[in-house]
């Protein structure tokens, strides 16, 4: 019965999606040996920056004098360090002090360490809500949260519609009509979660939207989580501001900063995925000593730990590999935009991320998802493009498509953007 229920959690659309990944894998484009090929855009990935990372690696560890050293074996083999977590806690919350701006100063001892940050949401949730109760989230959102949420804790999420006129923005308003459904249905809310910036759209949040949003959770008496998991990939001409930086200007008495919790990692601002490494950073006594516990189900092994405190204590780096990513993240998202505009292609403005929100709905022949599903598998198969579709992303609109632009080389990408020249005037399919 459990198996069962496991294996039809990806049912449907959902499944249906995932044959996008499955099809560019068994037809993956490659410039020599299968030019034909598909070219996938659909996945998030950054890889703009890694050479920089791999020159710092090439010069810097070595066990030589004055260089950078991993623990040694008894060090790293012993599990204690997957737990304790204080150097890696203090250089974590250095870090995420700089991608804010270098206007927060982040207390080591809020931190709490998971293994990547699809583990640290999931933590969270089962820390805040039971099973049956319910998460406000606004879409169209990454298609992720529904495994890190919904899989393992039985919680529920409410889609929150937002839409193209306002670029896809939430407003209180969006939030006090699906907060009041969500009662009506019978439903406990416990928390809105926000990405900042959005995905799959690329939208900042400003600081009258995040302080309108603390206001209205204050009132209903629930928790704000925000994920700011690409806070350093927003474009040079843009600012972030965390929500973080947003509680220091309230005063303290006229709000419990024991219902925010912030969700950071190094997956999108670093490129390091694979390393797993992922945070909760609250202020609430309570929760950090509950997910502390749950830890133990997701750890970073302690050789990460090493590696990447030798990598971000080194300031002068981390201070230079921030601005030439976000350097690196604006030219692509230009050269993306540039192309669009050129094809015909209306599109979402974003002001961060790597990806941007394109609209195809003159493509389709009606606006139902089984059209948009239709569309999706024409790009996949005829086009050779792989892009996530809306109806992935719980998106109230048909016809938008995701496309990550920094997952592959620039001369890859110029070939995408050329396949799509045939969408400009919408396709028969």
């Amino acid at each position: 019965m459990v198996l069962k229920l496991w294996a039809n959690n990806g049912a449907g659309t959902r499944q249906f999606h995932a044959s996008g990944p499955k099809h560019y894998a068994s037809n993956a484009y490659d410039p020599l040996q299968n030019p034909r090929g598909c070219i996938e855009l659909g996945v998030s990935l950054n890889k703009l920056c890694l050479d920089l990372i791999q020159d710092w690696l090439s010069t810097h560890i070595s066990n030589a004098p004055g260089h950078a050293t991993f623990p040694n074996l008894e060090e790293a083999a012993n599990c204690e360090g997957m737990h304790d977590y204080g150097p890696m806690r203090t250089v974590l919350a250095n870090f995420m002090g700089i991608v804010m701006g270098g206007r927060l100063t982040f207390d080591p001892a809020g931190v709490i360490i998971t293994a990547g940050a699809g583990a640290a949401i999931e933590m969270l949730i089962f820390c805040l809500a039971q099973p049956g109760e319910a998460i406000l989230i606004p879409s169209p959102y990454y298609h992720g949260f529904d495994k890190n949420i919904k899989w393992r804790t039985r919680v529920e999420i409410l889609p929150v519609p937002c839409f193209a006129h306002n670029n896809f923005r939430i407003t209180r308003n969006d939030l006090e009509i699906a907060y009041c459904s969500a009662l009506e249905r019978g439903l406990t809310v416990r928390a809105v979660l926000l990405s900042n910036p959005s995905n799959p759209v690329g939208d900042v949040l400003d600081r009258a939207t995040l302080q309108s949003i603390i206001s209205f959770v204050h009132d209903k008496n629930i928790h704000l989580i925000s994920d700011e998991v690409y806070a350093g990939c927003v474009f040079e001409e843009s600012d972030f501001v965390s929500v973080a930086e947003i509680l220091e200007s309230f005063a303290e008495a006229s709000w419990d900063r024991s219902r925010v919790h912030i969700i950071y990692g190094i997956s999108k601002d670093l490129g390091l995925v694979g390393f797993r490494v992922g945070v909760v950073y609250s202020w609430n006594v309570q929760l950090i000593a509950a997910a502390s516990k749950l830890t133990r189900f997701c750890p970073t092994s302690t050789h990460t730990q090493g590696l990447l405190i030798a990598l971000l204590s080194d300031k002068i780096f981390v201070t230079n590999f921030l601005a030439e990513n976000r350097h690196r993240v604006t030219q692509r998202y230009q050269k993306v935009v540039t192309a669009l505009d050129q094809i015909g292609i209306v599109f979402a403005r974003a002001s961060g991320g790597i990806f941007c929100w394109i609209h195809l709905g003159h493509c389709m022949r009606s606006t139902t998802q089984e059209e948009e599903m239709k569309l999706h598998k024409y790009l996949l198969h005829d086009i050779g493009v792989h892009l996530t579709p809306g109806y992935a992303c719980s998106c109230p609109e048909r016809g938008w498509f995701r496309i990550c632009y920094a997952a592959v080389d620039d001369q890859t990408l110029t070939i995408a953007l050329d396949r799509l020249q045939k969408l400009g005037q919408g396709v028969q399919y």
